[in-house]
């Protein structure tokens, strides 16, 4: 049989398989031998496998085979589309004949499902945390689609919530997220992240989530390929919450003035306001209203009242709390309107005639004196009527009154004023219902005054002041008649002044009428008498003149104890030097002072100015050169120290204690010594000539001052000359005096200096001041202004007159000023000055003290010239000079052999620059240094003398002066210091614990004992501007802060630190010598120092200086 191969012919879809047999339709073939596609042939074995295009082909030796279009062409067909693939194939037959033909199949396209996936590099989902702000999120899938000619889109067909979904649904969230494309999304195999979602949220979608809250969004996205194929990818969002602070809303509120604005809860300022978590909100005060008063409380609500009389804008501002965060804070505008105020009613009172219609028209109604601040017309309201009368009120205020029959007294109604809205407060009006007017009653009056002088008398003492109304009505004087021999004005209140024409003495008057407002008095006089002023005389006495020889003087010479000096041409009064008996004293009497006859002074004379006058023939220096103790027993020219008993004691019995009157430093030729104070005790000391005469005594003389003062005797060139003032008659002006007056400053306090005369004036006495400046001024430490007028009213002897001091805030020394009587209008002024004392009250200033520098006075610049560089080995005494602004050190060491030298003082120069003194010529043993501020002079003790020199620091080697110690009972001179205030010196007593207070020439003025804790006190500084002394022992490296009455303020103990020790020694600072000065830093400005000597041991050159800085209340005065 021939063979012969047929060909074949299948059909499936994408993705199928088909099966059959190649040979079936074939003759004479008996097995398939090869199977071919393309270029590729293969031999067929049992089984044999062939890849077309579109599908893979199966083939057996049978003849069967089976195919499967699944390759890749295949699958990318779209729906629908067909296309074909054909293999040939080769058969034979047993012989070994062959024959070829085809196999065709036709492949038909389905749809293929489109793939969504998360491939790497792609998101599926976000974690995200809530903000007040807006949330995104934004990711990529992978999309694709075998199907080469299908496009994919895309959308969001699901969103679940889980967690705290705060009521959101779907719909709220669903729209959140996007997809990129949308549509037409090619989608080829092989494609990745080319479908985007992003996720955008609104700025407060989910401000609802608390702290730590999760909201979980679980977005579903699916894909389609527009042919029924379909894919789906989950998306999850998750959101965790935050706090979110709270959004407060700006309120407004309307209040009226004067009304309370009350705000509850529901209309408070949280009303309007939210939390997103939905915490409970609470209101916290920022700042408070202007012009109002607030209540806020934590729910919101709130009162307000305005302030009195305010209408405006106001506000306040609060933030909203939610127990974690506040709000921003927020504004409360509050508009206050007038709205109705309530009118004012004020009280009334009416003097009403009993027996008559009392009848008040509107303008002097009861509402003539009410108001209303709104402007509102107001009626009258009453509200209980009279209980001793009737009453006829009008509503314009308008009223008519009558009291009972035979009433008299006080009645009284009460009303209200309404405004058409408000009632004002309850008023009274008071009714005095008295009898008929009652004719006043004027009475006579008698004045006197002094020729030449003016009258003034006020409304107390004047022409009413005894006169009388029955009905008690004021009274007002009505001139009748004017006076003749003067001028007159006078006032209604019965004050008035007269002035005597010049030269009347007599009687003068004038008539006037007292007028009670209805009736007037009868004619009433007032009687002046105007006295004649005595002439003041002058007598002077002085041996020689007018027939007077009654002078008597004398010195008593401790060195001749035994010699009179009574017929001397002078008289000498001195001090004995130290451990020398050879003091001076001056006896001076003006005998017979006292009588009728010519040149005496009448008994019952008022002495109204006493003035000494004596030749002075040397020159001193000394500030203190005699104090005149009135003598109280009885002496003759011819007495010797040893006939006085050693000499006159002030002891209050042979002299006063306290002497009349100092003087000052005396210069040759005429020395004045005020002794009024001396002449009005001898005047007033009985009532006969007689008495006067015998308690005259004269006066002692004596000094603290070794610089001798010589006058002139009555057997002398010029005689000693008294010149007495004194007023005599009945008839004589007052004597004028003022006396010293202390006063603590603070709040409201015054100083007070008491005037007095020495009998009632029979005037009033305008007296003339003026306030002179001391250490206290009137700009610093006085209220008001410098001079002033006050005034004596006739019939008085005395008149406080109280200064306002200011009370200041720093602390300061005890201050003084004087107070001077210018002039006495009808008075003599005897003692026209007076002192006022201001103590300080503020507390003491703070001392913060650290050293600031140390510097070795061993060194070269400190070297003495002959002692082998010794340097300065003991420092004792400092002073710092404030003209040349150099701070001068005392070496004591020196007077030791063999360690002496002439070069004992040294100074330090604003510069730096030293410079060696030699102080040899008068003092081994400088212990002390003090600047007199008075003179510029430096005082420098010497415990070895016991004797204080003083010297010019610009020339220190020249001794200008010096007095003793000892005679004070001084046995260790040490350190000194000066009080500018009143130029005495504060001197230290080591051994006795003693602080001597001395005048500037060493007259002793106190002592003030040293704390028990100040052994041998050595070193002392002062500040008079606060007052203070700072006082150091050489046995102990403190330094006490202490005040004027020894005790202890505070302790400074910075130098008691083992930093301190000296580094040659081995020894604690020692202080020797203490200065207040500038410090040594410009840059410091008014910075004040406290310089400490360090004198270290004893014949050693271990000397050092510290600069202790005591902090900013410590500056130069």
């Amino acid at each position: 049989m021939t063979i012969k191969a047929k060909a074949d012919t299948a059909s499936l879809l994408e993705d199928t398989t088909v099966n059959g047999n190649l040979l079936a339709n074939d003759t004479g073939t008996f097995a398939l031998k090869w199977i071919k596609y393309g270029n590729t042939s293969k031999l067929v074995g049992s089984t044999t496998t062939i890849q077309g295009l579109y599908g893979t082909l199966t083939v057996y030796a049978d003849g069967s085979y089976s195919y499967t279009a699944d390759l890749a062409k295949a699958e990318a067909l779209a729906a629908g589309a067909v296309v074909t693939e054909r293999f040939g194939y080769t058969a034979n037959d047993q012989l070994g004949n062959t024959s070829s033909s085809t196999l065709t199949f036709t492949i038909t396209g389905v749809n293929d499902n489109p793939v969504i996936s998360i491939g790497s590099g792609d998101s599926a989902g976000a974690n995200l945390t809530e903000t007040n702000a807006t949330l995104t999120a934004a990711g990529n899938l992978t999309v694709t689609d075998v199907d080469t000619s299908d496009t994919v889109s895309s959308t969001v067909t699901k969103a679940v919530l889980t967690g705290a979904t705060g009521g959101l649904v779907e719909a709220d969230v669903k729209g959140l997220l996007t997809l990129t494309p949308a549509t037409g999304l090619a989608a080829n195999a092989g494609d990745s992240h080319n479908l985007g979602w992003q996720f955008n949220s609104g700025s407060q979608a989910f401000d609802f989530l608390g702290q730590g809250q999760v909201l979980t969004i679980a977005y579903t996205i699916s894909v389609s390929d527009g042919h029924g194929g379909s894919a789906t990818q989950q998306i999850n969002v998750a959101i965790t919450g935050t706090n979110d602070a709270p959004v407060a809303s700006a309120d407004a509120y309307a209040a009226e003035a004067g009304v309370q604005l009350n705000v509850s809860v529901a209309q408070g300022v949280l009303a309007t306001d939210h939390d997103a978590e939905g915490s409970a909100l609470h209101a916290v005060l920022i700042s408070g209203p202007s012009h109002g008063t607030l209540h806020l409380l934590d729910d919101g609500s709130f009162d307000y009242t305005a302030a009195a009389g305010y209408t405006g804008p106001d506000s306040f501002t609060y933030e909203a709390f939610d127990g974690a965060a506040y709000s921003a804070a927020t504004a409360v505008a509050l508009s206050v309107t007038s709205g109705n105020t309530p009118p004012v009613a004020a009280n009334d009172s009416y003097n009403v005639t009993a027996g008559t219609d009392f009848s008040v028209v509107r303008a002097g109604g009861v509402l003539a004196n009410d108001s209303d601040a709104d402007g509102n017309p107001l009626e009258a309201v009453l509200q209980t009527g009279p209980a001793n009368g009737s009453l006829t009120l009008d509503s314009d205020g308008s009223f008519i009154y009558t009291a009972v029959a035979g009433f008299t007294g006080t009645d009284s109604f009460t009303y209200k004023a309404f405004d058409g809205t408000a009632y004002s407060n309850t008023a009274t009006v008071s009714l005095v219902v008295s009898s008929p007017n009652a004719i006043p009653v004027a009475s006579d009056d008698v004045y006197s005054l002094n020729a030449g002088s003016t009258l003034t008398k006020s409304a107390a003492n004047g022409v009413l002041a005894n006169d009388s109304d029955a009905d008690n009505n004021v009274l007002q004087a009505v001139l009748l008649v004017g006076p003749s021999k003067g001028t007159l004005a006078l006032n209604a209140d019965g004050s008035f002044t007269y002035t005597p024409i010049a030269g009347f003495t007599g009687t003068d008057s004038f008539t006037y009428r007292a007028f009670d407002g209805h009736d007037y008095s009868a004619a009433a006089s007032a009687e002046l008498t105007v006295n004649a002023i005595p002439t003041p005389t002058t007598v002077v006495f002085q041996d020689g003149l007018n027939g007077y020889a009654a002078t008597l003087d004398t010195t008593l010479d401790q060195a001749k104890p035994t010699t009179s000096f009574g017929s001397d041409i002078a008289v000498s009064v001195d001090k004995a030097d130290a451990g020398v008996a050879n003091a001076k004293q001056a006896l001076l009497c003006f005998d017979n002072l006292f009588g009728s006859g010519p040149g005496q002074i009448p008994v019952g004379a008022t002495i109204t100015s006493a003035t000494l006058t004596l030749q002075t023939n040397n020159e001193s220096a000394s500030a203190a050169n005699g104090a005149f103790y009135r003598m109280l027993v009885d002496w003759t020219e011819s007495a010797t120290w040893n006939s006085m008993v050693g000499g006159v004691q002030a002891n209050g019995v042979e002299a006063l204690s306290v002497a009349d009157v100092t003087v000052g430093q005396t210069a040759i030729g005429p020395t004045t010594v005020d002794v009024t104070a001396s002449l009005r005790a001898w005047a007033t000391a009985g009532t006969t000539a007689a008495e006067l005469n015998a308690a005259n005594q004269g006066w002692l003389i004596s000094t603290g001052s070794t610089d001798a003062w010589r006058f002139d005797s009555s057997e002398g060139s010029v005689h000693p000359k008294l010149a007495v003032t004194y007023l005599i008659g009945t008839s004589s002006m007052p004597v004028l005096g003022i006396s010293d007056a202390a006063q603590t400053e603070g709040p409201g306090a015054n100083i007070t200096f008491h005037l007095s005369l020495d009998h009632a004036a029979s005037q009033d006495i305008p007296i003339s001041y003026s306030i002179i400046d001391g250490t206290a001024t009137v700009a610093n430490d006085l209220l008001g202004p410098a001079t002033g007028i006050v005034t004596i009213s006739a019939g008085q002897t005395s008149l406080d007159l109280a200064l306002t001091l200011k009370d200041d805030t720093f602390t300061e020394n005890t201050e003084s000023f004087s107070l001077k009587l210018n002039s006495a209008n009808g008075a003599f002024i005897a003692e026209n000055t007076a002192t006022g004392t201001i103590y300080d009250n503020d507390p003491n200033p703070v001392i913060q003290a650290s050293v600031v520098a140390v510097t070795d006075l061993t060194t070269a610049p400190f070297r003495d010239v002959d002692a082998a560089g010794a340097g300065i080995g003991d420092p004792s005494g400092l002073a710092y000079d404030p003209v040349s602004h150099k701070l001068f050190i005392a070496d004591s060491e020196h007077d030791e052999r063999p360690w002496f030298s002439q070069t004992n003082l040294f100074s330090i120069g604003p510069t730096g620059a030293t410079q060696g003194y030699s102080l040899e010529s008068f003092t081994f043993e400088p212990t002390g240094l003090g600047i007199n501020p008075s003179n510029g002079h430096m005082y420098i003790s010497d415990d070895d003398q016991l004797e204080v020199f003083w010297v010019d620091p610009a020339n220190p080697t020249v001794k200008l002066g010096s007095f003793d110690t000892a005679s004070l009972g001084q046995d260790d001179s040490e350190d000194l210091r000066f009080d500018p205030t009143t130029g005495h010196i504060f001197e230290l007593d080591g051994h006795q614990k003693l602080m001597y207070e001395l005048t500037g020439d060493g007259a002793l003025v106190r002592t003030i004992n040293l704390p028990s804790v100040m052994h041998d006190a050595e070193a002392l500084a002062y500040d008079p501007t606060h007052g203070i002394f700072f006082v150091a022992s050489g046995l102990s490296p403190n330094i006490w802060e202490m005040d004027q009455a020894g005790d202890i303020i505070s302790t400074i103990s910075v130098l008691n630190s083992p930093a301190y020790t000296n580094p040659i020694t081995g020894v604690a600072v020692r202080p020797k010598g203490l200065e207040l000065a500038p410090s040594s830093d410009p840059n410091d400005g008014q910075q004040m120092s406290l310089y400490v000597a360090d004198y270290g041991v004893d014949q050693v050159a271990d000397g050092r200086l510290f600069e202790i800085h005591l902090g900013s209340d410590w500056l130069l005065s």
